[in-house]
């Protein structure tokens, strides 16, 4: 057996190897001593959106938005004589698509029984919702706690950042007056919706938010009860997200 071969994962071992990380929630990537792919897990697979013969041979820059990233964890997980595993490392990948996201990131050598490393790991959990939440959140005290906004300013920023957040390009402030549902303020990209616009209750989702009293948010309209509600025929509104309180 060579020195290569005595330093490097035979197909046998990856193979269990990969099988045991498919009962993790996170992507699993191993890579040889080199940095080079030789095979992912399943959520692997869907986080980036390669196939495993797509990237099997490849590079891991491959998976870098920045190549400065690359060469920074090559400097410092990535060392064969890298110890420090307890702590993650946050980076911005890119996926097949070029969907660039921030994954925390734990890992580091691989080593065979003797303590020789003979690989890499990288477990990887994608967190741009958790930062894009922290981040809304940031904002939103900002906005509600500025002595420089009038209310009607604080509702229009906080449309606006709930549009952002939730990547839908309606946002609407509304008053219910017994049958009739009134727009107060509203985010419209073709502004086609104005203060003071007045439509029939039952004609809106608003009406199963006013009926359950409650949050409530459909993701896929077309997929779900309210599939033929009006507003889904005559508009195509596919997503809606809406809180309703009560003035006393």
């Amino acid at each position: 057996m060579s020195a290569k071969e005595a330093n490097s994962l035979n197909q046998e071992e990856l193979a269990v190897l990969i099988r045991s990380f498919e009962y993790i929630d996170q992507a699993a990537i191993v890579a040889s001593l080199d940095r080079k792919i030789l095979d992912l897990n399943q959520k692997g697979q869907d986080l980036f959106g390669y196939s495993p013969s797509e990237l099997k041979g490849q590079s891991t820059q491959i998976l870098y938005a920045y190549a400065s990233d690359y060469e920074r964890l090559g400097n410092t997980r990535y060392r064969p004589d890298f110890t420090d595993n307890k702590g993650s490392t946050t980076v911005k990948y890119r996926d097949k698509n070029g969907r660039e996201f921030f994954g925390s990131t734990h890992g580091g050598p691989l080593k065979d029984a003797s303590g020789k490393p003979i690989g890499f790991v990288a477990l990887i959990s994608d967190e741009s919702a958790r930062l894009a939440v922290e981040e809304a959140l940031n904002k939103l005290h900002t906005i509600t706690s500025s002595r420089h906004l009038s209310f009607e300013d604080r509702v229009k920023a906080i449309l606006k950042l709930g549009t952002e957040l939730f990547h839908l390009p309606i946002g609407i402030f509304s008053q219910i007056e017994g049958s009739n549902y009134v727009v107060q303020h509203a985010v419209h990209p073709e502004d086609a919706l104005e203060e003071g616009m007045a439509f029939d209750l039952e004609g809106t989702y608003c009406s199963h938010v006013y009926a359950a009293n409650d949050v409530q948010g459909f993701p896929h309209v077309s997929h779900s009860t309210i599939a033929t509600h009006p507003c889904f025929i005559n508009f195509g509104l596919e997503a809606y997200l809406r809180a309703y309180f009560c003035r006393w």
